[in-house]
């Protein structure tokens, strides 16, 4: 029977075209922490915050895979709303040339409280495997994307925070 275990992706770039994600200290009144920020633009291309992350995949996968990710995140300031966010993966064995990635999550909107409220989001209820097989000893890449305000679905007014970097929860034998 698998084991379901966790692992954080570890960020790789950030999109510098257009500054739009980056990593921050957010101080708070009892300790600072820092944030992955996607800032909110109203209009695109330059509203698209992207950062890309990467992990190493298990050697010891369970024989049928299921994973998907997890993202503890919350509204930096104002009002509760909706985040936009588009997600595309890919896995990468040695020797692979990088192709175009898979659309994962095809921009899913997902609920935000008010600001300083903590959130945890499952992407998939169920895997992600039928889309990008996972393959053990290889890397798994993701590219996370807060789609700009006037793409329609994105109703949250302030900045969205990673409090953690994205978690890839997955079964292993």
């Amino acid at each position: 029977m698998p084991t379901t275990v966790e692992i954080p992706l570890e960020l790789d770039v950030v999109d510098p075209t257009t500054a739009n994600a980056f990593w921050t200290l957010n101080q708070g009144p009892f300790w600072d922490q820092g944030v992955y920020r996607f800032i909110k633009v109203n209009s695109p291309p330059s509203g698209d915050g992207v950062m890309n992350w990467k992990t190493a995949i298990p050697k010891n996968l369970a024989p049928t895979v299921a994973w998907n990710l997890v993202l503890h995140h919350q509204n930096s300031d104002g009002g509760a709303g909706r985040v936009l966010l588009r997600v595309d993966a890919e896995v990468l064995g040695s020797g692979d040339t990088p192709v175009a990635m898979t659309t994962i999550v095809p921009n899913q909107t997902f609920g935000v409280g008010t600001s300083g409220d903590r959130n945890i989001t499952v992407l998939s209820a169920t895997n992600f495997d039928s889309l990008v097989p996972l393959v053990a000893g290889e890397a798994l890449h993701v590219r996370l994307k807060r789609v700009s305000l006037s793409s329609s679905g994105d109703s949250l007014t302030g900045n969205w925070d990673l409090l953690l970097t994205p978690i890839v929860r997955l079964d292993v034998a």
